[in-house]
């Protein structure tokens, strides 16, 4: 995606038991803006309730801020928030919902860095809606593969169990 429409993307997981987002991936072609923003991310955790995410989370439906004035932001920036918005501006921003079967499972956001970049468009937004589903149905499908191993596994120690028990008697 970043490739194609960004600078800059993550992909959040939600579970409606946590007050926060846990930072799955992230990718931006500059190695040390990677480390910076999951060292950020560490010490600020993104509220499953506020800002573009938590809209995200509570429509599950994707957003779309094709503008946004970083002047403004930085002027109105606590001291200790400063440096992450000078670091990793973003000039336009989207947001996708992972979702499955009705249920938001998490968000993928991308942003642009740059102020020359033109700013996200509505294909941009369901560009990156077609990508969150595809991951969704991935993620859903790692997770259906791992719950059917350890049942496999459970199984196959029941089974060694009884053998044993009847070798027993």
């Amino acid at each position: 995606c970043v490739e194609l429409i960004g600078d800059g993307a993550s992909i959040f997981w939600y579970s409606p038991d946590r007050p926060y987002l846990e930072l799955i991936s992230v990718y931006n072609p500059d190695p040390e803006l990677v480390s910076y923003f999951r060292d950020h991310i560490k010490k600020y955790p993104i509220p499953v309730n506020e800002g573009s995410y938590g809209r995200v989370i509570q429509t599950n439906q994707a957003v779309i801020n094709p503008t946004i004035d970083m002047e403004r932001i930085k002027a109105a920036a606590p001291p200790d928030r400063l440096e992450y918005f000078q670091k990793l501006p973003v000039y336009s921003s989207i947001y996708a919902p992972l979702r499955s079967e009705g249920r938001c499972l998490g968000v993928i956001g991308m942003g642009r860095h740059d102020p020359k970049h033109p700013p996200y468009t509505e294909d941009d937004l369901a560009f990156l809606q077609e990508i969150a589903d595809r991951i969704s149905f991935g993620l859903v499908n790692a997770h259906l593969y791992e719950a059917l191993q350890k049942e496999l596994s459970e199984r196959i120690l029941a089974e060694n169990e009884v053998r044993r028990l009847n070798n027993e008697l």
